[in-house]
């Protein structure tokens, strides 16, 4: 067995790290999200990804910026793991799924005032 980290610990880093970014929707040609380092901002385009899965990948390159980087080109094929696993994690649970669902529209709501 592991000593690494557990879907729950991903869970919690994410909601974290939920509170420290600016969400907002916006229509992108070549993916289904962005995230932007240096504003600390998470753009999502639902057309091309669910905003779930969108969310989540985005906020992991928020949350473990400097460790994913250092995959270089393995970045994105080891984040779109990572999403896969904790979507599915959050899925099994109508609580988990409630709780990022509120907190997703509380979000939204901030960027829209």
């Amino acid at each position: 067995m592991s000593n690494g980290p557990t879907h729950a610990d991903y869970e919690t880093g994410l909601r974290a790290g939920l509170a420290s970014v600016r969400v907002r929707i916006r229509e992108m040609d070549t993916s289904g999200g962005e995230y932007d380092p240096a504003t600390k901002s998470v753009l999502l385009d639902p057309f091309n990804a669910s905003l779930l899965d969108g969310l989540i990948h985005e906020l992991l390159h928020h949350v473990h910026y400097h460790r994913l980087a250092a995959w270089g080109v393995g970045e994105e094929p080891v984040t779109e793991a990572l999403e896969d696993s904790i979507v599915r994690y959050i899925n099994r649970s109508k609580t988990r799924r409630r709780w990022w669902r509120r907190a997703f529209a509380a979000k939204l709501a901030e960027g829209a005032e």
